[in-house]
């Protein structure tokens, strides 16, 4: 019964008003007593058969058009879906490497205030005289850090390199790039009974024994 009401109501929306006449002229036609009682049960039968059939066909484009309309509808939540876990993703990569600069800050922090560490700064040498860096040295933990303070920035193809002396002697304590900011520090290998702490400008990915002459900052302790 909805179904013949909503098909019904839809057909009155679309519905014209026929020529004058064209009742009569149907009726004229019909001659009712030419058709007998069985054909007009068979034509009964076959007008219900025929509505019903149209009722079918309506309904089956109705149900297309609704499932066509579900999976439009789906294929946006999903694509809005999506797009809010590729925004939490970043958030949380976000918050993953802030909280691991917060752990790397703190853990500076505390090195720093602990008593048993020593800075020994390193001044610029003539060739460099504006340039300066930090080690700061803790025997007790074994560990070291270094802090540039200001270096200029190498040409393509070079590298700065870490020297302590020890007994007289350069130690290799490896190369580095400048930090993306100041305060940025690098962990560098701790050296047992260092006179002195030096860095200077060598071949990408350093040398052996230090460059004199272009050594760039040196500090005793």
């Amino acid at each position: 019964d909805l179904i013949e009401t909503t098909l019904f109501k839809y057909a009155s929306s679309f519905s014209i008003t026929p020529p004058i006449g064209l009742k009569d002229r149907i009726l004229n036609n019909i001659d009712d007593t030419s058709v007998p009682s069985s054909s007009k049960e068979t034509q009964g039968i076959k007008k219900k058969s025929y509505f019903w059939e149209g009722v079918a066909f309506l309904s089956t484009i109705l149900l297309a058009g609704l499932s066509l309309y579900h999976f439009n509808q789906t294929e946006k939540l999903n694509n809005e879906n999506q797009k809010l876990e590729n925004e939490y993703q970043l958030l949380k990569e976000e918050c993953d490497t802030k909280s691991q600069k917060e752990i790397e800050i703190n853990k500076n922090i505390a090195f720093l205030r602990d008593a048993d560490t020593k800075p020994i700064r390193m001044k610029g040498t003539p060739l460099s005289p504006e340039s300066e860096a930090v080690v700061y040295w803790n025997e007790e933990s074994k560990s070291a850090y270094l802090d540039i303070a200001a270096l200029p920035k190498p040409a393509q193809g070079k590298q700065y390199q870490l020297w302590a002396i020890v007994d007289g002697k350069p130690v290799d304590m490896g190369v580095f790039d400048l930090p993306a900011s100041n305060g940025d520090f690098t962990e560098v290998p701790f050296i047992v009974e260092p006179q002195a702490f030096a860095v200077t400008l060598e071949p990408l990915g350093g040398v052996e024994s230090p460059t004199m002459d272009q050594m760039y900052v040196i500090g005793e302790i």
